[in-house]
């Protein structure tokens, strides 16, 4: 979801770009965007024709596509193409406030915290900080395997990534008080701030690093692009080292450092919880057998689905398809367009969901492009012209046109 992801040939060559949200995806290119459809066991039907102004309007439907993709602006191209000059360039403009301080990352593993440990253990060579590393597990939703990607990172940078955990009991009670976690309701994530708000606390912190990139959703966007304009990287007690930092700076450090995450490899946009709602139905499928209790997520799939979700769906279609991850009321509307999708599908091109996968890992296996590189400034000024009238574009383009997906 959020920012244009760019889909990369073996020579580095980029042609087209992608977006995804859940069971949405867009595939933007020099001739517009397609809007995909993935609510399928296997396949992605291209229901372009539906789509108009980013809406999704058909009989009694409305979808907001839109609000599914939440694409934004976003800059094609490096900004910290010579990571080691970048690092210069924010301790000039940090050391004053962080000199001496206290600092706390909360690691997830995904590429974002990882490039945002990677450039604090570099800023560290600069600046006289002390730095503290949390991860935070979430009890029944999360996959083990990303214990283990935790510990092969904290190896290989030879640091102590100290781990936390979200109260069991009380996620125990809220899985089965509110049913797993769904769009626009992600409980979880509250329950996941509270072991690093009580680390900050206890260790009496300065400033928390937040791995939040302008280009990653529109909400963020609209703030960040005011902190850019002014160069500045902490705000208030959050420290935000890398937060200009465009996705092929963040994939070209990542792979550079030998730390990619094993989920990327697998055809994922982006590293979470196995049963995280923002995930495709394909990928959820793959991850009921990866939670450490999966009886107990059972249980608490019947439960939820005979108190919301009985009177439109079977239990196997409920559970096939994730329905979990949207409101009822939102069920109801993604169902309709389902039926509607199968109905015309003899009109609607289609593609394997298998393709969309090699596509989000082309930028991890192939050849990176070298260029362009933007210095600093010149990527904000042209941030800067879109910020009073944001769209969902592609800011220079390797056709060097603008489009604008949906």
């Amino acid at each position: 979801m959020g920012e244009y992801v760019p889909v990369i040939e073996k020579d580095g060559t980029v042609r087209s770009f992608i977006n995804c949200g859940a069971d949405f995806i867009s595939v933007t290119d020099k001739d517009g965007a397609k809007i995909y459809f993935c609510l399928f066991p296997e396949t992605c039907y291209d229901i372009t024709k539906f789509v108009s102004k980013g809406v999704i309007s058909l009989s009694d439907i409305e979808i907001l596509l839109y609000k599914m993709l939440d694409t934004v602006p976003t800059l094609f191209g490096y900004t910290a193409y010579d990571l080691d000059h970048y690092v210069g360039y924010l301790a000039r403009r940090v050391a004053d406030q962080l000199n001496n301080r206290k600092v706390l990352l909360s690691y997830s593993g995904g590429k974002d915290s990882t490039v945002s440990l990677i450039v604090l253990l570099k800023l560290m060579e600069h600046i006289s900080f002390d730095l503290h590393v949390s991860y935070v597990y979430v009890p029944y939703l999360e996959s083990e395997r990303n214990l283990r990607f935790i510990d092969h990172v904290a190896k290989k940078l030879n640091i102590d990534i100290e781990y936390l955990e979200a109260d069991r009991n009380v996620m125990k009670k809220a899985l089965l008080d509110f049913g797993l976690p769904y769009r626009g309701f992600r409980w979880c994530t509250y329950q996941k701030i509270k072991p690093i708000r009580r680390k900050k606390k206890e260790l009496q912190i300065d400033y928390e690093v937040v791995s939040d990139r302008i280009s990653e959703t529109f909400k963020r966007f609209k703030t960040l692009i005011q902190y850019a304009m002014q160069e500045r990287f902490t705000m208030g007690k959050q420290f935000r080292p890398t937060y200009i930092f465009t996705i092929l700076d963040v994939v070209k450090i990542v792979r550079e450092n030998d730390l990619l995450h094993p989920e990327y490899i697998d055809g994922s946009l982006r590293v979470s919880c196995a049963l995280c709602p923002y995930r495709a139905a394909p990928e959820i499928n793959m991850r009921y057998e990866e939670v450490e209790d999966s009886g107990f997520i059972e249980t608490v799939l019947k439960e939820e689905f005979n108190k919301w979700y009985r009177d439109m769906s079977s239990f196997e279609e409920f559970l096939n398809l994730a329905l979990w991850r949207y409101h009822p009321e939102q069920a109801k509307k993604i169902l309709s367009l389902r039926r509607i999708t199968i109905r015309e599908s003899r009109n609607l091109g289609k593609e394997d969901y298998t393709k969309f996968q090699n596509m989000f890992k082309s930028i991890w296996i192939h050849e990176l492009p070298q260029k362009p590189i933007f210095e600093i400034s010149d990527a904000i000024k042209i941030w800067k012209n879109v910020a009073e009238d944001p769209k969902p574009i592609i800011l220079n383009p390797p056709w060097k046109t603008d489009i604008i997906s949906i």
